[in-house]
């Protein structure tokens, strides 16, 4: 199996404390299954999260908690994932609201992770072979400490695996 075509990863100008990358990368399948892929909120396609959980769905908008772990940092947070465009463009962002507090209390689940910025962009677009070129535009805010370690492991490799597992997945729900 050939792993996904190794991303263009670019750093974005800081904004406000924040520091986000640009990644842009084919992934050997159309749009529609990769779209597929990142809303999948039961398949858990990478290797940093550990295991999520939908814990409020309206509309085109799903709060999903995710527990991740990075080395030996661990992270519990809240995702709020919008479908701005079904099939072209899902945004993120972390949601500490006093609505979510008390959704995840009623579940015995706990925050233990507060970013000051986690938020970002998947955009889907089709090539000439009908591939897809998936770019991907995090932003974190951090400690200078922890921002330094985390661009250093994003640009190496968390998000070359990234794309890596979602073009396997792709693979799986095709068959191919």
């Amino acid at each position: 199996m050939e792993p996904a075509v190794k991303p263009v990863i670019t750093a974005l100008p800081s904004e406000k404390d924040s520091q986000g990358v640009k990644a842009v990368g084919i992934i050997e399948a159309h749009p529609e299954v990769v779209w597929r892929v990142l809303i999948d909120y039961d398949h858990i396609y990478t290797e940093n999260v550990k295991w999520q959980r939908i814990i409020k769905q309206e509309g085109n908008i799903t709060w999903l908690y995710v527990y991740s772990k990075i080395k030996t940092f661990t992270f519990a947070y809240v995702l709020r994932l919008t479908a701005v465009e079904e099939g072209r463009h899902l945004t993120w962002d972390e949601d500490r609201s006093d609505e979510i507090v008390n959704l995840l209390k009623e579940q015995d689940l706990k925050l233990t992770c507060d970013f000051a910025v986690n938020r970002g962009d998947w955009i889907l677009d089709t090539d000439d072979r009908g591939r897809t070129i998936l770019t991907y535009i995090p932003w974190l805010a951090l400690s200078n400490k922890l921002l330094n370690f985390f661009r250093e492991f994003a640009l190496k490799t968390s998000i070359p695996g990234l794309y890596n597992a979602i073009q396997k997945r792709a693979r799986e729900i095709t068959g191919g």
